[in-house]
């Protein structure tokens, strides 16, 4: 593997939940449970600050990303419309920025996701997020010298994914080779799910405590992941 790639797959969870806001950090020691699918926006008054410096993003446009044939190497997004996309994104004219979106989903019982496609669903709906605050404003937004950073995390089956997506482009053709970067952790365990016939009224036992105390702990490794390919590092 590449110097590049592994430099930026090289990032520990400390990094990962760094500069949560404290109101979520309050929430950690008082866990709520919640009889709907619920879907949080987290706004704030500033952008989160670049993690790759555009050395790195250079550095990594640099590296050829190994084939993933048949498959296309663009992503292939879907139209639709959103009445009020003021529920998901800060209005045009705001000052504020999304900072993190927090969802969950419901596995099927019968074709449930693997922890790779939860996460590569993580990993999209982020994605997304991200174009959404950079072409929310008119003026244009130039994403090599001040990229969004958007981050995700999605809640399956009492596992998180938490993801970081670097926006340095919207143009994802062979033309331009910079290269979008995101970070991601997968099926981290936060509590332990009941089978789907039994309601979860109470949890007992809830891991969540990782979120706070987790720069102590070694990393188990991370990914790095580009939007024309993947790689994975174990260290």
């Amino acid at each position: 593997m590449s110097d590049g790639i592994a430099q930026a797959a090289v990032l520990s969870k400390a990094v990962v939940v760094e500069g949560i806001p404290e109101t979520v950090l309050h929430q950690i020691g008082h866990p709520e449970i919640s009889e709907e699918a619920p879907h949080i926006t987290l706004q704030a008054s500033k952008p989160q600050a670049r993690w790759a410096a555009k050395e790195q993003v250079d550095e990594m446009s640099r590296q050829e990303l190994a084939s993933i044939e048949p498959l296309s190497p663009l992503i292939d997004l879907a139209s639709d419309h959103i009445y009020n996309d003021n529920a998901v994104v800060a209005r045009p004219e705001s000052s504020s920025s999304l900072h993190t979106l927090m969802w969950s989903r419901e596995q099927d019982q019968k074709y449930p996701w693997t922890k790779e496609q939860n996460a590569a669903n993580a990993v999209l709906l982020t994605f997304g997020a991200a174009v959404a605050e950079a072409t929310r404003k008119q003026t244009p937004r130039d994403l090599k010298k001040d990229p969004v950073v958007v981050k995700g995390v999605q809640l399956v089956d009492g596992k998180l994914d938490m993801v970081t997506f670097q926006l340095n482009t919207l143009n994802l053709s062979s033309e331009d080779t910079t290269k979008n970067i995101v970070w991601i952790e997968k099926a981290c365990s936060l509590y332990t799910p009941k089978p789907f016939y039994e309601q979860l009224t109470e949890i007992a036992h809830s891991n969540s405590s990782f979120l706070c105390h987790i720069s102590a702990r070694p990393s188990r490794g991370a990914e790095s992941v580009t939007d024309r390919g993947a790689k994975e590092i174990h260290y």
